[in-house]
């Protein structure tokens, strides 16, 4: 009965390479999932570096309005047309800040939920995987 002895180490061949390709096919899965998930890390990253830089700019701009402001009180006493400009420079600082906060709060409010191409990756890979029919 050679033939007997040589069917069960076939079976168990096919089995083993069946196995190793279910293992190959989720490591691919997981390498996938996890660049995914380091380029959504690096995405967050610059986008919380372009947030930090417009407070930056518009604290700046917050600041050196608050500076003219002092100056124009100081300047209120002199005469001449000195008044004007530290106005107008004061005026221009303070729009500039608010346009900057704006954008902030418009770039803030319009930003991705963390990750979430990796997690709707994931439901898809979960509903290809799952038992139950669809």
């Amino acid at each position: 009965m050679p033939g007997d002895g040589e069917a069960p180490a076939g079976i168990a061949g096919n089995l083993l390479r069946a196995l190793q390709n279910l293992g190959g096919s989720f490591l691919a899965i997981a390498q996938t999932r996890l660049e995914l998930l380091s380029t959504e890390i690096e995405e967050e990253w610059l986008r919380l570096a372009g947030f930090a830089l417009l407070a930056l700019a518009a604290l700046f701009c917050v600041g050196v309005a608050i500076v003219l402001t002092v100056v124009f009180i100081v300047a209120a006493f002199w005469d001449s047309y000195r008044l004007s400009a530290i106005v107008a420079l004061c005026a221009v600082f303070v729009l500039i800040a608010v346009a900057l906060w704006r954008v902030l709060v418009v770039r803030y409010a319009a930003k991705p939920a963390l990750f979430a191409a990796s997690l709707m990756e994931l439901r898809t890979d979960r509903a290809c995987t799952s038992t139950e029919p669809s």
